[in-house]
């Protein structure tokens, strides 16, 4: 039909949203984690206010591959996140965590690993935290709430740090990204760069380009121990990069950890791959080598050679809670006259936030 006379004519409809960029990697209030589950959004978002948050991860695994000892009925992870807003670009966060000891008692255990206690000033393009913080390196996250499988997988088990205790600085444009960190080693946890309580920093760079749908990272860590007379140098080089597109995505990560006092550094390969069913249901599947290992896993001592392989679906349930299933497989290769193992585990856990 005509316009009445004098009518204006109809705007012309608004045109479609730019696609969103890929989540960044970064485990800053805010982002999101790659490969997390759909249900919950990120750990450590931050409200205005006061903000109290918590998830439960509970699951049944028999046996797990990366303990000696069966595991059964669990309290895999768990945390309450407590985070303040005072306005002007200053937060302060507090996550205490939970989980069950696998390796005697299985009695939930507070505060051992991955604690979070850290004051944030955001100003333009900078960022900074003073305090103890998740670790910027690698593409898994440390609460099993923000990653696609209940566990981590090898390479975040072995080679990447849990957390710095120091200060994190950043500088953040449209599509690029640097942070540096200078921290104490002594609460990094058993994968820093550096051995605990030898009275030593540690510094890290990571520098990050994000082009939709797209992004690559690049980051060291390097530190020394002054307990050991040669070879003290520790160093960890972190290279990761991945895609989304439509609803697969698609992570790939490479890095090499020298130890202080080990002739052979420490590589590790690995691909993550998740992919959307419904909105609701999505499945997984990971893929990592290890060589020249010197971490321990099943109790083995030495050095030695691993490829691990992880599928499963994820399934939201709920608003808020979230069914998944794993199948673990690996084969360890042990150097100098070791023996070699084999295993297979299957998993179920349920997480739910609130």
């Amino acid at each position: 039909p005509r316009p009445a006379p004098g009518a204006q004519p109809a705007p012309p409809p608004a045109p479609a949203p730019a696609a969103d960029p890929i989540p960044p990697v970064a485990q800053a209030p805010g982002d999101i984690a790659p490969n997390a589950p759909t249900l919950l959004g990120p750990a450590s978002e931050i409200r205005r206010g006061l903000g109290l948050q918590a998830f439960i991860d509970g699951q049944y695994v028999l046996p797990k591959f990366t303990q000696t000892a069966d595991r059964g009925f669990t309290v895999n992870d768990a945390a309450i996140y407590l985070a303040k807003d005072f306005g002007g670009g200053v937060a302060a966060m507090i996550d205490l965590p939970f989980a069950s000891d696998n390796t005697t008692d299985n009695n939930v255990e507070f505060g051992t690993q991955k604690a979070q206690a850290f004051l944030q000033w955001n100003h333009g393009v900078l960022s900074t935290k003073f305090g103890q913080f998740d670790t910027i390196y690698g593409v898994e996250q440390n609460d099993s709430k923000d990653r696609f499988f209940a566990d981590a997988g090898l390479v975040k088990t072995t080679q990447i740090p849990l957390t710095h205790t120091g200060a994190l600085v950043g500088v953040g444009f449209e599509h690029f990204v640097i942070r540096g960190l200078i921290a104490d080693v002594n609460n990094t946890s058993s994968q820093s760069t550096a051995a605990a309580n030898n009275g030593n920093l540690e510094f890290g760079l990571q520098g990050r380009f994000d082009f939709a749908p797209m992004y690559v990272a690049v980051g060291a860590l390097f530190g020394e121990d002054h307990n050991i007379q040669e070879e003290r140098t520790n160093l960890l080089v972190d290279v990761m990069g991945g895609f989304k597109i439509d609803r697969f995505r698609l992570d790939a990560y490479v890095n090499s950890l020298s130890t202080a006092g080990v002739e052979d550094a420490s590589t590790t390969v690995g691909v993550l791959s998740t992919f959307e069913l419904t909105p609701a249901l999505g499945l997984g599947a990971r893929l990592e080598w290890l060589k020249d290992s010197q971490a321990n896993f099943l109790g083995l001592g030495g050095q030695y050679d691993a490829l691990a392989l992880t599928v499963g679906p994820s399934w939201k349930v709920l608003p808020e809670v979230t069914l998944r299933g794993d199948a673990n497989f690996a084969n360890v290769e042990a150097s100098a006259g070791g023996d070699d193992e084999s295993l297979l585990s299957l998993g179920a856990s349920v997480v739910a936030g609130f």
